[in-house]
């Protein structure tokens, strides 16, 4: 179970391609953290107070050795330069977000949608939007939107008598742990669910105080 345990408390860093004055760069976006940072600048990295990232000349070999740089510190989500390779679409510049994803769940035809009928607090309406505002912000892709709100809702729906906001480390833990025992989740699948329940709270504490 060690793997849990340090998923749960690495913070998590995200790379995106993106067109910044007219050329490709990697962008990298985190939460405040001085040793996030310090490993930014000693890339060569310059901060981007509009965007609130780091960002770097674009090459693989950069991507590689940015990687290394973040891993083992940080969960390095590097979704949506794969979704680009697949896609082969051009890079997003760097603009103002859109309007956000639907909060509502998906599922495939066929499937039984355990959250249908889960009854929806005000506080947790919040929550998502404010969890899909901020992914919108940082240019996520709508594929990891849907695969980390799944996962922040169930652990909603795990806790619904508590405020999005006072639910637990522990609490998350132990809800991670009811899954796999569950489902039997692979070690992957793991770092994918404690992924996306926690990214919420790796939101400014100045959005998430609102809720």
């Amino acid at each position: 179970m060690f793997i849990l345990e340090c998923t749960m408390s690495n913070p998590s860093v995200t790379f995106k391609r993106e067109e910044h004055r007219g050329v490709d760069v990697l962008s990298i976006y985190m939460p405040a953290n001085g040793e996030l940072n310090a490993i930014a600048k000693k890339l060569g990295g310059k901060y981007s107070a509009t965007k609130r990232a780091w960002w770097l000349p674009w090459s693989k070999q950069v991507v590689n050795t940015a990687y290394k740089a973040y891993k083992g510190t940080a969960w390095v989500d590097y979704s949506a330069l794969k979704v680009e390779n697949e896609s082969g679409q051009k890079p997003a510049r760097f603009a103002k977000p859109s309007r956000s994803p639907s909060i509502e769940i998906t599922v495939k035809r066929g499937r039984k949608n355990p959250l249908k009928d889960f009854a929806w607090t005000e506080e947790q309406k919040r929550a998502m939007w404010a969890m899909a505002d901020y992914m919108k912000l940082r240019r996520y892709a709508p594929s990891s939107y849907r695969h980390y709100g799944h996962w922040f809702k169930k652990l909603l729906e795990a806790h619904p008598n508590v405020h999005p906001n006072d639910i637990t480390k522990e609490q998350m833990h132990s809800h991670l742990l009811k899954l796999v025992k569950e489902k039997n989740y692979a070690a992957r699948t793991q770092i994918q669910i404690a992924a996306g329940m926690q990214f919420y709270y790796l939101i400014p504490p100045q959005i998430t105080s609102r809720i």
